[in-house]
């Protein structure tokens, strides 16, 4: 049941995400929602990572940081662009992440 959720809140996190992102208007009320649904990810992820640390606990250990690491980037990449600044460089890191995220969740650890 937490799979579930954690994968609604993942795809609803990232439709806020570029919501906040690519569009100009400020939205305060989008990024206390998004900020919800990080937190929801972060325990959902802690759940399963309960569920599945006895089968293979460095990769599921691996996979918790780049989640916590793209959900920080959220936040890091927003923050910068409100203040006008770069975000390449974090914009590289989170895809790295990602691509690290979806190889561990769908090649390397059981489902």
């Amino acid at each position: 049941m937490p799979t579930e959720y954690h994968v609604y809140a993942w795809t609803i996190a990232f439709i806020l995400f570029a919501i906040l992102v690519f569009t100009p208007i400020k939205h305060i009320a989008l990024h206390m929602v998004l900020r919800l649904m990080m937190v929801i990810i972060i325990i959902t992820g802690l759940i399963l990572t309960w569920k599945v640390f006895e089968i293979e606990p460095l990769w599921v250990t691996v996979k918790l940081l780049l989640g916590i690491g793209i959900v920080g980037l959220f936040e890091i990449i927003i923050g910068k662009q409100k203040r006008k600044e770069s975000t390449m460089v974090a914009w590289i890191i989170m895809a790295v992440c990602l691509v690290g995220v979806f190889y561990l969740g769908y090649v390397t650890l059981p489902m």
